[in-house]
């Protein structure tokens, strides 16, 4: 629940646990799942919550299929969270490979023992690459041409033209980084986003946005601005 509220998404387990059954009861056999690892200000206990949760999630449909004969099938998709531009987490490094191989491998096999459940997704190393266009400039024209359309590039040719990816890519960007894709106006305050990340640090979730109200990012013209910016 902690994470849930770094990342505005404070639902309450009954709210899983009846959608999870009604679908159930529907006779929805298999379910599918998406999870992310390697998010901002995530700790091993909430791995560990993550792997409880599909565990529930599993008893809750069984219990729903009870009698109707047949288990149905859990398919988790599992990736590392990638920091995306115009999101209030578009800074945040990324923790190094290591880091999230380790986090990986400490969720998969745990899934796959509660018996029902498939895991895929991408690799640590397939997210820092997207990270690292998220994040590119007009520098990577060069190794763009130089993929010839491979993807992703061979190593060596990564090293001789991106020799700084594990900075842009890991390393802390401060606030005064010029970030590339602030050239672009989708209609999103910066202001907002950085007050969201301030507020997802704290464990503090923002009220929604309504059809008569906005909550300040500027998409939506002629609202009235929310209060408790």
């Amino acid at each position: 629940m902690r994470l849930r509220r770094v990342i505005n998404k404070p639902f309450e387990p009954e709210t899983l646990e009846r959608a999870v059954r009604l679908l159930g009861e529907a006779g929805v056999i298999h379910l599918k799942l998406y999870l992310m690892y390697g998010l901002p200000h995530e700790q091993d206990e909430d791995l560990h919550a993550m792997v409880e949760m599909v565990s529930r999630v599993r008893r809750w449909l069984l219990a729903a299929h009870r009698g109707r004969g047949g288990t149905g099938r859990l398919n988790i998709s599992l990736n590392p969270f990638v920091p995306k531009p115009h999101t209030p987490f578009e800074c945040e490094p990324m923790p190094e490979l290591s880091e999230l191989r380790r986090r990986r491998d400490l969720i998969i096999p745990a899934l796959r023992r509660l018996g029902g459940v498939r895991v895929t997704g991408f690799g640590p190393r397939q997210a820092a690459l997207q990270c690292l266009l998220d994040r590119a400039d007009e520098s990577a024209a060069e190794l763009l041409v130089d993929c010839r359309g491979r993807w992703p590039p061979p190593a060596g040719l990564l090293r001789e033209r991106v020799p700084d990816m594990a900075e842009r890519v890991h390393g802390s960007i401060g606030a005064d980084w010029h970030a590339p894709w602030r050239m672009v106006d989708v209609g999103v305050d910066p202001d907002l986003l950085d007050r969201e990340r301030e507020r997802a640090a704290a464990g503090r979730t923002s009220d929604p946005c309504g059809p008569d109200r906005c909550g300040a990012c500027g998409g939506c013209k002629g609202l009235t601005p929310a209060l408790n910016r």
